[in-house]
């Protein structure tokens, strides 16, 4: 099994056809535990949080982090009024893992992307200490959500409701 890598956002890198291991290390019996964690995140903020995992990258992208940064758009990410969505994806493959935390605009305005960077690489070791990433990504979301409603930062309000859907997203 190929090691976990941590991508910050601005890094790159290439990936070719390579076989899917999504549902090996994120098994479709554990999706809803995932689910619920953006659930409960999302009841403490005003911030929509959405977990993507992905198998491959498209052919006409030339790495993750530009992958991710276009499904962002694509999943409707940027849509919401204080721009303070996160997106959280993992990749896949037989060669390689990654796992990126993606904000918008209105969260990089609070924290710089070298914090959530930082976040993600503290949390390298929850994805090797169980047989799945599912209790890894939980933990990230639960910390994601703890993040966006501490100090005030995007509170949750009577007016806010779900912008964006909160399920996993697998792209294989």
């Amino acid at each position: 099994m190929a090691p976990f890598e941590f991508v910050p956002v601005a890094q790159a890198f290439w990936l070719k056809g390579l076989p899917n291991t999504v549902d090996k290390l994120i098994p479709s019996s554990e999706h809803h535990l995932i689910d619920e964690a953006v659930r409960e995140a999302e009841k403490k903020t005003s911030s929509r949080i959405r977990f993507l995992a992905l198998g491959c990258v498209d052919k006409d992208v030339k790495s993750f982090s530009q992958q991710v940064a276009r499904d962002f758009v694509l999943l409707r990410m940027n849509e919401t009024s204080l721009r303070n969505s996160v997106l959280i994806a993992v990749l896949v493959t037989e060669e390689r893992r990654a796992f990126v935390i993606c904000p918008d605009e209105g969260v990089l305005a609070k924290h710089p992307q070298s914090y959530w960077d930082n976040l993600t690489s503290n949390f390298k070791g929850n994805f090797s200490k169980y047989p799945t990433y599912t209790p890894g990504i939980v933990a990230i979301i639960n910390e994601v959500g703890r993040v966006l409603a501490s100090d005030g930062m995007f509170p949750r309000t009577v007016a806010d409701a779900d912008k964006v859907r909160n399920t996993t997203s697998l792209e294989k």
